[in-house]
């Protein structure tokens, strides 16, 4: 192909190409010929490796091609086991924690640890779903409101645990209309 590209009288068929590196080797071959253009290369010489990029286009094996079939035997890969995944796990957990400062290495040591991680899992599953937060933050802010605003107007007294049953009551009015919108969508 080099003798193609210099000029040399032998006519050579084009490789074929795979498609990863197909387009990447004719457009190193275009740029060649711009380079070879600059130069003042003959106009032969230019309309020559024109031809052999346009037979490199024509040879070249597309990505469909390439893909194996259905009926051709697929590799087989060994299984990921659980103990892999927990090596491969730790084994990063630590380059990155060598990486912060100590104060949030301690922090990522704390956060990261199986049974933090368990719990919080388990509380994401049940008691802190965010249609319970939400709506817990949004009852509790509404009431409060309203509460102040009449407390102050007539004269009463509030004692703070309204803001703990205002939390919980929210809460649980989030968690009933999420269930109720899975009822509704189904």
């Amino acid at each position: 192909m080099s003798e193609k590209l210099n000029g040399g009288a032998q006519q050579e068929k084009a490789p074929k190409l795979e498609s990863k590196d197909a387009k990447e080797q004719l457009d190193n071959i275009a740029e060649k010929l711009k380079n070879s253009a600059e130069k003042g290369k003959s106009k032969e010489d230019s309309g020559e490796k024109l031809k052999v990029r346009h037979t490199a286009e024509k040879e070249a094996i597309s990505g469909k091609e390439q893909a194996p079939s259905g009926s051709e035997k697929k590799s087989s890969k060994e299984p990921v086991h659980r103990s892999h995944k927990k090596m491969t796990y730790r084994a990063t957990m630590r380059r990155v924690e060598s990486k912060l400062p100590t104060y949030q290495r301690t922090f990522s040591k704390v956060i990261n640890n199986d049974t933090v991680d368990k719990v919080s899992n388990i509380a994401s599953k049940t008691v802190a779903r965010p249609s319970g937060l939400l709506g817990g933050g949004a009852v509790t802010f509404i009431a409060l409101l309203v509460i102040t605003f009449y407390a102050s107007r007539y004269g009463w007294e509030v004692s703070g645990s309204e803001f703990i049953v205002f939390v919980f009551a929210g809460w649980a009015t989030g968690l009933v209309l999420e269930g109720l919108l899975k009822l509704v969508r189904r």
